[in-house]
């Protein structure tokens, strides 16, 4: 199959949360560890198609590994594991001149209610004598497939009407500019002609069921069942311990610091060979003195890396214990429910960047207020920072647009759903709002209410699965979230000075 089908990949290169950023790095470190000491001579790969590529070219095996570090469990149908499913099929057939395998790896759990990712988590490795399971995953990655090969085939070929579409409204009476855009117009077309091309050549390798079969049976799930917090402890604890397995030369934890370094370096540089990470690259660090090993390490980086890896690990307290027990109250309801339907997730559409653009630009003063307040958190890292605003930024304006589309296209169930998730939010902020700006509330900690009101997000979510039988992405109720903040109905920061002037 050609490599060109590398264009249906989807994005997963978005800006992901903190610790999803600390998870996937010492996820990376782990790895490399390993190969060294057992003498794997494998190239683990930065950043390059999915979160790590790791190939051995003399047994001609390759390796992709999604990593997702979760507070919330996971199913077939969750975004993230649909998309790393596409991502991993697309790879699948790209590259048959190696024997690739493929990990999906997280610190989360199983959702109780997914019956099919638990028997196929565990009947792994999948005896090809396994029929039953093995026909049942074969429909069910199918469908996947299809729908999101469909999804992305329409932003594609979306992407190439918009610029056919703005060349031909182009007013210029040039010749020579009328000739060059004519000239830009037929290659765009064929290359719409083309990318229909591959999107049916994709649509007939999902069909053929002996390419499905052999695609289950490369895939691995790992799922720790852990938090968060603890995941991340665990993953530090056993790059310590490997590294003084390898070498105690000097201490543990200067050599982490200095391969996570290395790590975050290979992983900004603009060449894909240069993303590589190998035994001999690890041998070479292993024989620098402790002053080259302070040296080469990336201190603003490290800086950064303990900042947030501090911030989960303090975690919050009272505030979690509390989440926590109702969150496992929401689960002992949905799971002695009597009647148990499939529900579709709603989820949000990607768009594109220009249609970002035109939301900010027609919505000025909200997208200010909103930034405004984002920098009332005192994220002390500049970068983080701009982050999050961009992140709370794209969101709210993929909801508005979502909600633009469903009106537009008359689909009222989803409309109305989506309307009546936004009323909750929005009396969950009023309330929350006029609890803060109580006289008794002094102690008010913008980092906490931030990250703690989030989390009451998601159980407003769990809450209406199991009372409605209706499941939001959890994107959606933060990007909500989000576009409260910028209609003022929502602070997580306080202001200095009298209680009128903390409420402009």
């Amino acid at each position: 199959m050609s490599s060109e089908l590398i264009i249906f990949k989807k994005d997963t290169d978005a800006v992901g949360t903190n610790r999803g950023f600390v998870y996937q790095y010492l996820k990376t470190l782990i790895q490399w560890l390993h190969n060294y000491k057992s003498g794997i001579d494998s190239s683990i790969y930065c950043e390059v198609e999915d979160d790590i590529k790791q190939i051995n070219r003399e047994s001609q095996a390759i390796q992709w590994t999604q990593v997702k570090c979760y507070s919330s469990v996971f199913n077939l149908n969750h975004r993230d594991i649909t998309k790393s499913l596409h991502n991993f099929f697309v790879l699948f057939v790209s590259s048959n001149q190696y024997d690739g395998n493929f990990c999906f790896e997280t610190n989360s759990k199983i959702s109780r209610n997914d019956k099919l990712l638990k028997e196929w988590i565990s009947s792994q490795p999948i005896k090809n004598s396994n029929m039953k399971l093995i026909s049942s995953l074969v429909v069910e990655v199918q469908k996947i497939l299809l729908d999101t090969t469909l999804e992305t085939k329409n932003l594609l070929l979306k992407d190439i009407a918009t610029k056919i579409s703005t060349i031909e409204k182009s007013k210029s009476k040039s010749v020579a500019t009328k000739k060059k855009n004519l000239q830009l117009i037929d290659n765009l077309k064929k290359e719409h002609q083309l990318r229909e091309n591959l999107a049916l050549e994709m649509h007939d390798n999902i069909m053929d069921i002996e390419m499905i079969s052999k695609f289950i049976l490369n895939i691995k799930w790992s799922f720790d069942s852990i938090t968060p917090e603890v995941s991340i402890e665990r993953l530090k604890d056993e790059a310590i311990k490997l590294i003084e397995e390898i070498d105690t030369k000097v201490p543990a934890e200067l050599y982490f610091n200095r391969l996570l370094s290395e790590i975050f370096l290979k992983s900004t540089e603009s060449e894909i060979e240069d993303r590589c990470l190998d035994n001999a690259l690890l041998k070479e660090i292993f024989t620098e003195t402790e002053v080259q090993i302070k040296e080469n390490i990336e201190q603003v980086f490290i800086d950064r890396f303990d900042a947030i890896e501090s911030i989960l690990q303090s975690g919050f307290g009272e505030v979690n214990t509390t989440l926590t027990t109702i969150s496992k109250k929401i689960d002992t309801i949905s799971a002695t429910a009597i009647f148990q339907t499939e529900v579709s997730m709603i989820d949000l559409p990607v768009v594109e960047s220009e249609d970002l653009e035109q939301i900010m630009l027609s919505d000025s003063e909200k997208q200010s207020k909103l930034a405004k307040k984002i920098e009332m958190i005192n994220i002390k890292d500049p970068e983080l920072q701009d982050s999050l605003i961009s992140v709370a930024t794209e969101l709210r304006c993929r909801y508005l647009l979502f909600l633009q589309k469903l009106k537009l296209e008359n689909l009222n169930s989803h409309y109305t759903a989506l309307k009546q998730l936004e009323a909750k939010v929005k009396m969950l902020c009023t309330n929350t709002v006029i609890d803060n700006d109580a006289e008794e509330n002094e102690g008010f900690d913008a980092r906490t209410f931030w990250r703690s009101f989030q989390e009451e997000l998601k159980l407003l979510l769990k809450d209406l699965k199991t009372r409605k039988n209706i499941d939001f992405d959890e994107e959606i109720v933060f990007a909500q979230m989000y576009q409260m903040a910028a209609e003022c109905h929502l602070r997580w920061h306080r202001l200095e000075g009298d209680k009128d002037e903390r409420r402009k």
